[in-house]
């Protein structure tokens, strides 16, 4: 699906590189601010938006833990963050996944799954289509907060807790739904995490281990308990924003996001016609090693990694006029950065922009890196440098003189010099991993051969493909491609959207067909389906779990009408051209014109005629199907109809089956007026029974149609008695148009002349299964020789066992292969009757609208569930990006969220500790906390002698709130009245403080505050 792909690998172009270029071919994305989508996220940068916003308190109170003072034990200084919205919701029917196992997953694991899919979808490979091959998974989680706020007796009943919960599943679930044989990996570096994850990708796809890959990451905040921890570090910035490289730096703002690349040697990306939306020249990562600090960067270590990367890329540093740098805003990590930055990228004529998109989105740690290099494509691929929010003066450590750094503050037009642009993108994580990856612009292409077929196909009617996991996802999905249509996609062209939807989705169990020639028409349809309102052109449908390719049915005589093949002929090339090949062969034969009798105004007549015309029609039907994309799971041919089938399997040559039809039909001319057939809804068994009860024996059962259908033959005066008396008895019964007895014995008298003119047959093994309606067993292979024809003729025709055979063997969806349908009731009917269902539709009706062709059909069996080839409808074209399926399923819920005091989490005062209530109203109410200087810094600074120590206003405080916990009531209202220190409490290293209060007969309450000295 080329778009934006290199006609010449950047490796062939640029000299000096030791690795394989990398292709990004699609993104799946989320990030706060309703981001959805890469495109999203660009429309952010472009317009300089800020997602950052103050904590919901649907996730916690953030007055419960916020204190502007810093190191207060159990506070944070920050009420702010980035938040996804319904971070609950999961589409379980798409995944097959139940709800109870899906409850127990990490909701990173949910969003990851499912940004899998969206990044295939967005490269136009349908995820179903990787089972099997050798992808490979790298997913960077850095974070448990699902599982720590979550793990309680009630949570360890369900088994999914454990593989919902482990990191490592978070990748092996995707690589299990899809079936993926290449190597499948859960990173942890922190920060780092997701540009870890592409630097794996990219070293797996070099070494040939996989052939594609995704990559990505995912950070929830589930709780405030790793933000207080943050906090208590000094990392977390009061004013909420990350301000990189500012001087009013002071900590960075944690974001929720989750993202997933999906990579490509870059070569395979171009032969298999990928849309390349930038290009990984070469990445490289290493450690930071021993630092001042286990959490202190090193500039020494982020200096060689950058230099590693431009060495393996062989990319020349002053050529690089964008990084994206990791830029989380501290005040020690923005100096130490930069000196690494400048190091490596200060040299060159060319300004050179330091981005930071931490400062539109916040931190969103594990996936910052992959946010990063989102950012970097997007800014390739629109050819404009966004600019960074929060920055108005260097940070006064930080020294870009001489060098040719700066950071952009507005969005910039990025021009060129012929050249294509380079990008790098760093990530840093606290535990010492450090990343970084050169990128480079892919260049257009203008795909003359998609053009103009595209050019052909907008002048016709073209089905345009949508599904969602239930019905109001559906809905939704079409809302947003008919208002797509009408805003960013007005100018895309008809035929890349049904190209794009129809080869590059996955198609899911809720199916809807638009039969569109025009955009107009196509945004009318998708309006109304919308709206749950009918259309013309429209078809909807759902998918059976069991549908798959369809058994094709060729039904006998009695379906042909006139003009029945007229409009085809100019609708369906391949029904014409089979018609066209069918010709001479039956001139041949029978001496008449097929392709004049499918095209007059009478109904064609005469056994020797109707019999071949059908037989025509139903084989190119059959091409007609496959020049469509459909292809039999097997087929059934019931009487004449099997020569049709033995053509279609394989087994005849369409000689073959010409000769078999042709002289069939002529010897059955001397039978005519001579027999008669009639159908009783009766089973056969009764029907038999009631013969030989009768002592009838001219007349026998011809067919077994259905379990309550039957089809007698024989002389024309028993016939009619036999329908009158089951008339009396008020069952249905009708006499078929025909004037002979076919499978009784009334053929007997040309069934050797059959046989002798059948001897010339070459009949080979059929290469699709055929359920025999002769036979006594449907499911053993036939000869097909003239012994075979002469007992088609003769025996009764056993249709009923051939389509409970099928349905036994799991099939699900029946196509009859007529003028028009005469067995789809029997099928229906014979499936129910085995507690099945079945679905069964015709290819024609009598008199019906063929001006589409079988485009009608051929939507309903795609609603249906059966496969299709779609490259037979759109053999090539350009991907684009119509919206993603909008994803369903009830909001599951977050358990965590519903956890006010998680895990370990105690309702604790910092200074007195956990609260002991009395007995009775007469005991005394206790606390105690295991306190120290170096857990409460803000206490660290009251010291004698160099020694920590209580303070009295700690005494205070501690003493009226116990006076609070007592009486119940306001704190106005309750005074010290007298405080005595008896000996200075020093702190130290877990000093366990215990405090005890009892309410006194004055109506007040003596508080003590006591500890031991070992």
């Amino acid at each position: 699906m080329p778009e934006t792909t290199a006609t010449k690998s950047p490796r062939d172009q640029k000299n000096g590189a030791t690795v394989e270029p990398i292709a990004i071919v699609g993104i799946g994305c989320r990030f706060a601010g309703g981001i959805d989508s890469p495109d999203a996220l660009w429309d952010l940068l472009e317009s300089g938006g800020d997602a950052v916003s103050e904590v919901p308190p649907e996730r916690w109170d953030v007055n419960d833990v916020y204190d502007p003072q810093p190191g207060v034990l159990g506070r944070t200084v920050s009420r702010w963050g980035g938040f996804l919205d319904n971070i609950g919701g999961f589409d379980t029917a798409a995944f097959g996944i139940t709800e109870y196992e899906a409850e127990a997953m990490d909701p990173q694991h949910r969003m990851l799954t499912q940004m899998a899919w969206e990044a295939l979808e967005h490269a136009g490979i349908a995820p179903g289509s990787l089972m099997g091959s050798q992808t490979g998974v790298f997913v960077g989680l850095a974070h448990h907060d699902y599982l720590l706020r979550t793990f309680d007796d009630s949570l360890v009943d369900n088994p999914y807790v454990m593989t919902g919960n482990a990191h490592s599943v978070g990748a092996g679930r995707i690589s299990y739904l899809l079936g993926l044989h290449g190597p499948s990996v859960a990173v942890d570096t922190a920060c780092s995490s997701g540009l870890l994850s592409v630097h794996l990708g990219c070293q797996s796809l070099r070494t040939g281990e996989s052939d594609l890959v995704l990559a990505g990451a995912a950070m929830l905040q589930l709780g405030p308990e790793v933000g207080v921890l943050f906090s208590q570090w000094s990392m977390l910035s009061p004013n909420g924003r990350c301000a990189a490289f500012d001087a009013a730096a002071d900590g960075f703002v944690r974001s929720e996001g989750c993202a997933v690349v999906a990579l490509k040697r870059f070569d395979d990306a171009v032969r298999d016609g990928n849309r390349v939306l930038a290009v990984i020249r070469g990445s490289a990562a290493n450690s930071d090693g021993r630092s001042d600090n286990i959490v202190v960067p090193s500039a020494t270590a982020q200096e060689a990694v950058q230099r590693s990367a431009l060495r393996v890329a062989g990319v020349d540093p002053s050529a690089v006029e964008l990084v994206e740098a990791h830029g989380p805003g501290t005040p020690t990590g923005d100096p130490v950065e930069f000196r690494a930055l400048s190091a490596v990228y200060g040299a060159g004529d060319k300004p050179c922009a330091l981005g930071s998109v931490k400062t539109n989105i916040g931190h969103t740690e594990s996936v910052s890196g992959v946010a990063g290099l989102i950012k970097a494509v997007m800014s390739l691929r629109h050819k404009k440098i966004p600019g960074n929010l929060h920055f108005n003066e260097w940070n006064p450590d930080i020294s870009p003189d001489g060098t040719r750094l700066y950071v952009p503050t507005g969005l910039r037009e990025w021009s060129a010099d012929g050249s294509q642009r380079l990008a790098s993108v760093s990530s840093y994580g606290f535990s010492g991993t450090n990343v970084h990856v050169i990128l480079e612009e892919a260049a257009d292409t203008s795909p003359d051969a998609a053009r103009a077929l595209e050019r052909k196909l907008e002048r016709e009617t073209l089905p345009i493909l949508l599904s969602g996991s239930t019905p109001q996802a559906l809905a939704e999905t079409a809302h947003r491609v008919a208002e797509w249509l009408t805003h960013e996609g007005s100018s895309a062209p008809l035929a890349d959207i049904g190209h794009t939807l129809s080869r590059g989705r996955e198609h899911r169990t809720e199916r809807l067909v638009a039969l569109a020639s025009s955009r107009a028409e196509l945004i009318d349809q998708l309006t109304a389906a919308a709206a749950a309102n009918p259309a013309q052109g429209v078809v909807r449908g759902t998918a059976s779990g069991h549908s798959g390719a369809p058994v094709w049915v060729f039904s006998g005589q009695g379906s042909q009408w006139a003009g029945m093949g007229r409009t085809l002929m100019s609708t369906e090339p391949a029904f014409a051209a089979m018609i066209d090949e069918l010709e001479p062969l039956i001139v041949r034969e029978a001496g008449f014109s097929v392709r004049a009798e499918l095209v007059a105004d009478d109904v064609v007549a005469g056994i020797e005629k109707i019999q071949p015309t059908i037989f025509a029609v139903q084989v190119a039907l059959a091409a007609a199907w496959r020049s469509r994309g459909v292809e039999p799971a097997a087929v059934i041919g019931h009487s004449l109809g099997e020569t049709a089938a033995s053509v279609v399997a394989g087994a005849l040559t369409l000689d073959d089956g010409v000769k078999v039809i042709c002289r069939r039909s002529q010897l059955v001319t001397r039978l005519a007026g001579g027999g008669a057939m009639a159908t009783i809804e009766l089973p056969h068994h009764e029907v038999a029974a009631e013969l030989a009860a009768a002592d009838i024996e001219d007349v026998t059962v011809a067919v077994i149609v259905s379990p309550g259908s039957t089809v007698v033959a024989g002389n024309p005066a028993r016939v009619a008695e036999l329908i009158a008396g089951w008339e009396a008895r008020d069952l249905h019964a009708r006499r078929i148009a025909v004037d002979y007895a076919s499978h009784s014995p009334h053929v007997d008298s040309i069934l050797d002349d059959l046989a002798e003119q059948l001897e010339d047959l070459t009949p080979a093994t059929a290469t699709v299964q055929v359920y025999s309606t002769v036979l006594e067993d449907p499911k053993k292979p036939a000869s097909f020789d003239s012994t075979y024809w002469v007992n088609n003729l003769r025996r009764p025709v056993r249709f009923a066992d051939a389509v409970t055979a099928a349905v036994l063997d799991g099939h699900r969806v029946f196509v009859e292969l007529s003028p028009h349908p005469l067995l789809t009731y029997a099928i229906s009917e014979t499936a129910t009757s085995i507690g099945r269902t079945a679905t069964a539709m015709g290819t024609l009706r009598r008199d019906g609208d063929q001006s589409a062709g079988l485009l009608p059909q051929l939507s309903d069996l795609r609603c249906s569930g059966v496969p299709v080839d779609w490259e037979r409808a759109y053999p090539q074209g350009n991907l684009v990006d119509v919206p993603l399926p909008v994803w369903a399923g009830a909001d599951l819920g977050v358990l965590a969220l519903q956890v006010t005091k998680p895990g370990a989490w105690v309702d604790a005062h910092p200074l007195l500790g956990v609260h002991i209530g009395p007995v009775d109203t007469e005991d005394e109410h206790t606390w105690q906390v295991t306190i120290g200087g170096r857990d409460l810094r803000y206490l660290d600074d009251h010291r004698v002698h160099d020694q920590s120590v209580l303070p009295g206003a700690a005494y205070c405080e501690m003493g009226l709130t116990a006076a609070t916990t007592i009486f119940g009531g306001d704190l106005s209202d309750i005074e010290v009245t007298d405080l005595a220190i008896h000996e200075m409490l020093h702190l130290r290293a877990d000093t366990v403080m215990s405090s005890r209060a009892r309410p006194g007969a004055d109506g007040g309450v003596r508080f003590e505050v006591l500890t031991r000295s070992d």
